[in-house]
């Protein structure tokens, strides 16, 4: 009797089966423990016994308790998907029958499949191959399969695979015209087979038969897009093209007004050439320039820098690089080389002003791509040395600065440069002249520019005796102008140690309006070590009207300056509530849109005023939703007793997306306390932010109380009502660079998009679009689009909680007010147009545990998103709700009292520790001693000079 064989392996009906070449005994067959149905030559197993078997466990196919051997001739390796389980049936080496399972955590399911025929004719490849596809329950013949092929990373087609009946050949054929979109001179084509089926994803590379007949130097693609194509050596299916090229000789590139005039001589066996094609390969744009023949085989082409400027600012781009190619009389295109010395960019770099703004753009080849044409909005490159505080009110600034591409000449240079200083809130500016120095250190470290920047350096001292009347941050910026551009960028160190409660340079300054009132500036940094400062006015005679209790602890909460609606808000609110009697007060601008909603509640004081500096020289806590220098009167660094103050960190948000400024590296006095939403966070909070566990609480934000016992009555019931509500860019920092922004262009597109107005309307829907607080100075921008059915709200109409449950569903990008909505469990749509550029610095947990909702990347895939969610009733889609401890541990009304519950315990803490001995010691000292230890202690040299006159006066016999 001939050997038994498995000939076939399928799943039907929650089964596997498995079908032999001859009947099999009824009762005598099983994979290990796993008993068998047989009928004739199946065998069958229940899913539901194969589901038991343990990850990466074997079972053996067994007759009477005895493994079989089978003949192996005709069996592959058959692999089995039931929803998440993955089974594998192989012959070992012993031609033993297994089955193992093991669980596939990815969407993306691999198989393998080959290529061992193919031929070309008329444009067209046909390729033919073997398969060995993952057995699902679908039929074969139900199931469709697509040829993909990639150039590189650039998706060129998708074109339809014909399986066979016995599943294990297929054949596609492929259209090369799609090699038209390929723009590199030369690359790789990679193929791959795949099926989709849900959401799960069937995908195999095609790999080469090594029988498989190699061509190589074969013309292919259209005319406008030929190639020289070659199958490559190696384990997997490639197709290597390389583009046609022309060796250009005597090249010369000159910048004509707003052009390049670009000459050249080529080979006189060439055939004539007609024009030069420049492509943009982001986007695909093509610009035609006609070449003009002044010799024997020498061309000259006219480039107009200025197209192609406008096609970058049309896309939002502020740079890109534009291969350049040659048009043939026939119209084939060619690659465009140069033979040693290769053309490099510094040798061609220009400034080109479009729209009054200079561009930097230079010629240069490129390995794959031949001769490119780099194009990038201009360049500053700055630093400052030193800011020194000089007598009276001068400030004394040295440092560097350039345009890139601009000689500094210190008598022929027409590009003046300008130190500006600007009022962050109203933009108005003073202007100070920058003479050119010579800075040779400076000029060294651009040297490979091989432009004369000898004279980058500044040395300037400027009063800012007009600045201390009118309270406000102020920004440092270096401009350069002419008659034809204008551009700056703000002033900063290049190397610098970021302290968020320090600062550099102390001002003060007394002014009568009309009463007496001491104004201060301090000098500080931003994260990006940008040069700023800071107007604060307080009274000059503190005279308060409140009294406090010393004894007593006293509490100080707020949040921004001039808001009360985030958790500093309703942290206090619960307080009052439950606390009455106790010293917790709250700091707000008194011209704030919200300080009449806090006031009801008590305790309120205004930034500033004599009860505010009263408090925060008694104060023993201070609780903030954000930095506490935002409603402190003074620099934490200013306050004596900084120390003995608990300083808790309350968050605005559940942290997780981008990596703010909250390091504790940043604070030479950080947070005591920091409240967070969910294990994982905290994890986050030690291992990048660097706080200790006993400094880190999981109470769940203050504001989530409100929301849990509110949002259901609050949700709008005679409408459906969209928020749109997008955070910050911290690059949009004033109204030029907000104007050119893609923020501004793809809202814009959104709040026109006709398809959204027809489904507002049809719906009985409003979009509701409320900006980010800091971006709510260029609100104006879309005032015009407010329509019946689009509303857009301005700062302290509505508080943020009231927007999030009255509404319906939530569009947003990265912003964290959507775990206030997951929290609320409704919809959530990020639209991510610039997520790159967005966590160009990194993103701090994995994208599937901090966007729990749609991710879409376009206007068009927003809106049907949009329509989607209308459609389900606005309900979470199953995933979100599967995902959402991993941001929110507590989903109840508790929060507020347990973040009292950790101060209380923090309290305790500093109270056992207070009565340690040292500390102990250390208070009956004065403070004056104390300091004086403290110095001691800093500076070694002291205590190392003690022990050497020790030393010598024991060596001299003075002292024992």
């Amino acid at each position: 009797m001939n050997r038994l064989m498995c000939i076939k392996v399928f799943i039907e009906n929650q089964k596997f089966y498995f079908q032999f070449n001859q009947p099999l005994k009824a009762g005598d067959y099983a994979f290990g423990d796993i008993d068998g149905e047989v009928d004739g030559n199946l065998l069958s197993l229940p899913v539901t016994e194969l589901l038991t078997i343990e990850v990466n466990d074997v079972k053996h196919f067994m007759r009477n308790d005895e493994i079989v051997e089978l003949d192996h001739e005709v069996f592959d390796i058959k692999q089995i998907q039931y929803e998440n389980s993955l089974f594998r049936v192989s012959l070992n080496e012993l031609n033993h029958l297994l089955i193992s399972r093991k669980v596939h955590t990815s969407h993306i399911w691999r198989f393998y499949a080959n290529v061992d025929r193919l031929s070309l004719s008329e444009q067209k490849l046909t390729l033919e191959g073997k398969l060995n596809s993952i057995i699902t329950e679908q039929k074969l013949e139900d199931r469709e399969f697509q040829l993909i092929v990639f150039a590189e990373q650039q998706l060129l087609s998708k074109t339809a695979v014909t399986v066979r009946k016995d599943g294990e050949s297929w054949s596609s054929r492929l259209d090369l015209s799609e090699l038209k979109m390929i723009l590199h001179s030369y690359t790789n084509l990679n193929f791959w087979l795949e099926e989709t089926n849900g959401e799960s994803i069937y995908r195999a590379r095609l790999q080469r038969h090594s029988d498989l007949i190699q061509f190589q130097d074969v013309l292919i693609g259209t005319e406008d897009s030929s190639f020289w194509g070659r199958l490559r050596n190696s384990k997997y299916f490639t197709v290597s093209l390389k583009r046609q090229s022309m060796l250009l000789e005597e090249v010369s590139v000159q910048k004509e007004e707003h052009s390049f005039n670009f000459e050249f001589t080529i080979n006189t066996n060439s055939k004539k050439l007609k024009s030069i094609r420049v492509i943009f390969p982001t986007d695909g744009n093509v610009f035609h320039y006609t070449c003009i023949e002044k010799g024997e085989s020498h061309y000259q082409a006219r480039l107009d820098c200025d197209r192609l400027i406008e096609s970058l600012t049309d896309e939002g781009r502020s740079k890109g690089t534009f291969i350049l190619q040659g048009i043939m009389e026939d119209g084939v295109p060619v690659l465009l080389t140069m033979n040693s010395p290769k053309l490099k960019y510094r040798d061609t770099q220009s400034i080109i002003p479009f729209n009054h703004v200079p561009y930097e753009v230079g010629m240069f080849e490129r390995k794959r791509q031949g001769l490119v044409l780099r194009i990038r909005k201009g360049r500053i490159v700055r630093t400052i040395y030193y800011a020194n505080d000089n007598l009276n009110q001068q400030v004394h600034l040295k440092g560097a600065s350039l345009l890139r591409g601009i000689p500094i000449n210190q008598q022929e240079t027409d590009v003046n440069r300008v130190l500006i200083i600007r009022n962050r809130l109203t933009e108005s500016d003073a202007r100070i002249p920058l003479p050119y120095m010579r800075d040779s250190a400076f000029a060294y470290v651009y040297r490979f520019d091989e432009k004369n920047y000898e004279y980058g350096g500044f040395n300037v001292i400027f009063t800012i005796d007009r600045f201390f009347e009118q309270p406000g941050i102020y920004d440092f910026y270096v401009a350069f102008e002419n008659k034809d551009f204008y551009i700056e960028r703000k002033l900063g160190f290049s190397q610098f140690v970021y302290k968020k409660d320090e600062y550099i340079i102390q001002k003060k300054s007394t002014l009568f309006t009309p009463q007496e009132v001491k104004s201060e500036a301090l000098f500080s940094l931003t994260p990006g070590g940008n040069l700023k400062f800071e107007i604060l006015h307080h009274p000059k005679l503190i005279e308060p009207s409140l009294s406090l209790d010393l004894n007593q602890e006293v509490w100080l909460i707020g949040e921004r300056p001039d808001t009360a609606q985030d958790t500093g808000y309703h942290f206090f609110k619960y307080c009052r509530e439950h606390y009455p009697n106790r010293q917790i007060f709250y700091a707000i601008d008194g011209l704030s849109k919200d300080y009449d909603r806090v006031k009801t509640l008590g305790n309120v004081v205004t930034l500033n005023s004599a009860d505010h500096l009263y408090i925060a020289k008694h104060v023993t806590h201070v609780f903030g939703s954000h930095d506490l220098e935002y409603f402190l009167p003074y620099k934490l660094s200013q306050m004596k007793r900084v120390n003995q103050i608990k300083k808790v960190f309350l968050q605005h948000g559940v942290m997780g997306r981008k990596s703010a400024e909250y390091h504790k590296f940043y604070y030479t006095h950080p947070f005591d306390l920091v409240i967070t939403s969910s294990d994982e966070e905290k994890k986050m909070f030690i291992d990048h932010f660097k706080y200790q566990e006993n400094e880190i609480a999981v109470t769940g934000l203050s504001r989530f109380d409100f929301l849990y016992k509110n949002h259901e009555k609050h949700l709008v019931s005679d409408k459906n009502v969209i928020l749109l509500m997008p955070t910050w860019r911290e690059w949009l920092h004033d109204s030029r660079a907000f104007e050119e922004s893609r923020y501004l262009k793809e809202y814009l597109d959104l709040l026109r998009n006709d398809r959204l107005k027809t489904f507002l309307e049809d719906t009985n829907s409003e979009l509701w679009f409320y900006p980010h607080y800091r971006m709510q100075p260029f609100l104006n921008y879309f005032k015009a689009e407010e329509t019946s059915r689009v509303k857009v709200i301005e700062l302290g109409t509505k508080s943020v909680q009231e927007l999030l449950m009255s509404t319906h569903l939530l569009i947003t990008d990265y912003s964290s007010v959507s775990f206030d909505y997951s929290f609320m469990k409704k919809p959530v749509i990020f639209f991510h147009f610039d997520f790159k550029r967005f966590f160009r610095k990194g993103i701090l947990r994995p994208l599937e545990e901090t966007f729990l909702g749609s991710i879409v990347h376009d206007t068009n895939s927003l809106v049907d998103e949009i329509i989607k969610y209308e459609q389900q009733h606005f309900k979470e889609d199953e995933d979100v709700v599967q995902r959402r401890h991993l941001i929110l541990k507590y989903v109840d009304d508790q929060n507020c009292a347990r973040i009292i519950q950790e101060v209380k315990e923090l309290d305790e803490k500093s109270h056992l520790r207070n009565n340690h001995m040292w500390y102990q010691w250390q208070s009956k000292l004065s403070l004056g001693k104390v300091k004086t230890l403290r110095y001691i202690f800093r500076h070694k040299w002291i205590l190392q000079s003690a022990v050497l006159a020790k030393k010598i006066l024991r060596k001299l016999k003075l002292v024992k």
